[in-house]
């Protein structure tokens, strides 16, 4: 975290994060603790919005949402395991390719695989996905010249078994396997372990008294902390919400300051959504 409560300037301080670059604040006096321990989680079935168990704290189980799917979004992990699924897929659609063009120059028959880097399914999706981390950028442009190169090698390599034979192009082959693609695969394998490795859960536990968990908020990351003047606080009535972008009650106010704007949840509602979801689940809330 960036900021130091005890240095922190204003009278409203709050934890900052961001869900579909939409970001929120929850003032710090109404969380308890934080906690990257996702072990003590039950997972618990439920038709309630957010739910998604009972996790202990200190002998004191209480509910947790997933603020994410509170909001009818995917958490940051769900996207990026379906990123890593697809990267998997897209490897293998490439060894399926170098295959398919292998069998194309044994035989003599018509290549019928795309052959434009930009058209397959990866290219279409790399071209217009953008990484969120540095990091992940700089694995990114790995990608490009290795993804042409594989494509380029239809054209390429049926020139060379039409002017010198298929025993060289088949060589030819052998050899882009063992450099090219065994680098395209390493970068595959670098990109998914940096999604793996990058992915957080942050709980807030939230109190009413100081003293007493009363919900476990899940969420991605912590942004930040920011410290606001009260007037920094706008009244909803004073702002428009994008239609559907969330329920009304769970927000507080709209905060603006020089340090960022933010939505403030209402604490009050979450927990309401804790006794709810701990009554579904049997248990004292």
């Amino acid at each position: 975290m960036k900021n130091d409560l005890l240095s922190m300037q204003g009278e409203l301080q709050v934890f900052t994060f961001a869900i579909e670059g939409v970001p929120y604040a929850l003032e710090v006096a109404h969380v308890l603790a934080i906690s990257q321990d996702t072990s003590r989680l039950r997972p618990i079935p439920s038709i309630l919005p957010g739910f998604i168990g009972l996790i202990d704290y200190q002998g004191t189980v209480v509910p947790a949402l997933d603020f994410a799917h509170l909001l009818g979004c995917k958490n940051k992990k769900e996207r990026r395991d379906e990123l890593i699924a697809m990267l998997e897929a897209c490897e293998k659609d490439h060894l399926d390719w170098l295959d398919a063009l292998e069998y194309s120059l044994d035989t003599g028959q018509p290549f019928t695989k795309e052959k434009n880097p930009h058209k397959c399914a990866f290219g279409r999706w790399y071209d217009s996905y953008q990484p969120e981390d540095e990091v992940l950028k700089s694995i990114w442009t790995d990608f490009d010249a290795l993804h042409q190169r594989i494509h380029a090698l239809a054209d390429e390599l049926q020139e060379v078994a039409r002017t010198q034979g298929r025993e060289e192009a088949m060589a030819r082959l052998k050899l882009e396997r063992d450099t090219t693609l065994q680098a395209l695969r390493r970068t595959f394998e670098f990109a998914r372990e940096n999604l793996r490795s990058s992915q957080h859960t942050v709980f807030l536990y939230l109190t009413s008294d100081g003293r007493t968990p009363r919900l476990a908020l899940r969420l991605d990351d912590i942004s930040d902390i920011r410290g606001y003047e009260l007037e920094d606080a706008v009244p909803l009535c004073a702002i428009e919400l994008p239609p559907g972008a969330i329920p009304k009650d769970l927000v507080q106010s709209y905060l603006r300051g020089a340090s960022g704007d933010a939505l403030l949840l209402a604490p009050d509602t979450l927990l309401r959504l804790a006794e709810r979801a701990a009554a579904q689940a049997g248990v004292a809330s």
